[in-house]
């Protein structure tokens, strides 16, 4: 796999983990709306599934985000090893051959 691909890799794994970011974020704060709902501060039963149905979206909500740094993290080091490799091409098209006299 070239840079490019694994390049285009990357970009596509930050797409679908922002989507996904949105959407436990849209879920989280849906949740949180209904539990401050008066019909459903009466009913024990419901606000008690709901505020575990939260529990479950901020774990996840933790993992999307723990998984957001991994790939920032790996954009990084992908960065630094274009700009390395960038660099070690740049430094061997400067020699120049030895002549034959």
């Amino acid at each position: 796999m070239d840079l490019r691909d694994l390049q285009t890799q990357i970009e596509m794994l930050e797409l679908k983990v922002n989507a996904l970011s949105d959407q436990v974020f849209n879920h989280l704060s849906e949740l949180e709306t209904m539990i401050d709902q008066d019909w459903i501060k009466e009913n024990p039963i419901t606000r008690r599934y709901l505020i575990e149905q939260q529990r479950d979206v901020y774990v996840t909500s933790t993992v999307v985000s723990d998984i957001e740094k991994d790939i920032e993290r790996l954009n990084e080091e992908f960065c630094k090893e274009k700009a390395d490799t960038s660099q070690l091409n740049t430094l061997a098209s400067d020699e120049v051959p030895a002549g034959n006299d």
